[in-house]
C-alpha cells in the first residue's frame, strides 16, 4: 500500500467523537490523562540524513523548491517527525521525538530536551542556509485534548497534509506535518497529540536560503 493510500485509510478509519462519545471517552480516560510534569520531547538537529531503519516510519513526502534550489523530505511517525533539507552540498535533518526514545548519535549539531517551550536557531554559514525552530508542549484536559484532536482531524481531511493517527488503550493520538514552500524558504508546522498524557506538541520550523554575506550577526 502506498504512503498516500495509508494516509487515506488512516483518515477514513478515524471519526470525530460525538458529544456522548466524547463524554464517555474523556470520562473513561480521566484517570489516564493527568496534568503532571511533562515528560518532554527532544528536538535534534543533524548535519546528515537519517536512515529510515532508525524510526517507525508511517508516511513521507518530498518536495522540491522552485528552480530545484532545495529539496525537503518530511517523515511522520507516532508522536514525532523528521525533516531533511538538502541544498547544494548541505544535508541537514531535524528530528522531534519523545525524549526517552533512542536516537542516532552521530553528526549532531545540537540536542535539547524540552518540557515547555524552546526556540532554537543555527546558521549553516558555508551553505547560506538558516535554520530556526520553535517547539511548545502543553498538557490539556481530556475535553480540550479531544477538541484539538477533532480540529486537526478536520484540517487533515480538508488539506493534503502529512498525517498519522493511531489508537491506544489510553486514547487516540495524531501527528500532522504541514509544509509551506516558497522560493527561498520552506516552513513546516508540526502537531503531535499524545493520548497517554494529554500532551499537545506544536512545532514551527523554517529553513531559509540566505546569501552567505547576509549571515553576519545571526546566532
Amino acid at each position: 500500500m502506498s504512503t498516500e493510500s495509508r494516509i487515506s485509510h488512516s483518515l477514513d478509519s478515524h471519526v470525530e467523537l460525538k458529544p456522548e462519545a466524547r463524554a464517555k471517552a474523556t470520562g473513561k480516560q480521566h484517570d489516564m490523562i493527568r496534568p503532571v510534569i511533562l515528560a518532554g520531547h527532544r528536538i535534534v538537529l543533524y548535519s546528515k540524513a537519517l536512515h529510515p531503519e532508525h524510526v517507525d516510519l508511517h508516511g513521507r513526502r518530498t518536495i522540491m523548491g522552485p528552480g530545484n534550489k532545495y529539496e525537503l523530505e518530511a517523515w511522520v511517525m507516532e508522536g514525532s517527525h523528521a525533516l531533511r533539507l538538502e541544498s547544494g552540498t548541505l544535508c541537514a535533518t531535524e528530528l522531534v521525538c519523545e525524549h526517552e526514545r533512542a536516537i542516532p548519535t552521530g553528526s549532531i549539531v545540537f540536542s535539547h530536551v524540552v518540557n515547555a517551550e524552546k526556540d532554537v536557531e543555527h546558521k549553516f554559514a558555508k551553505h547560506g542556509v538558516r535554520y530556526m525552530s520553535s517547539i511548545q508542549l502543553e498538557i490539556l484536559a481530556p475535553n480540550l485534548y479531544y477538541d484539538t484532536y477533532e480540529e486537526l482531524l478536520q484540517t487533515a481531511r480538508g488539506n493534503n497534509h502529512l498525517v498519522h493517527m493511531w489508537n491506544k488503550p489510553e486514547g487516540q493520538g495524531l501527528s500532522l506535518v504541514e509544509i509551506d514552500r516558497k522560493a527561498n524558504e520552506v516552513s513546516i508546522l508540526g502537531f503531535h497529540l499524545i493520548p497517554a498524557t494529554g500532551t499537545v506538541v506544536r512545532t514551527q520550523t523554517l529553513f531559509e536560503l540566505i546569501k552567505p554575506g547576509d549571515m553576519t550577526g545571526l546566532r
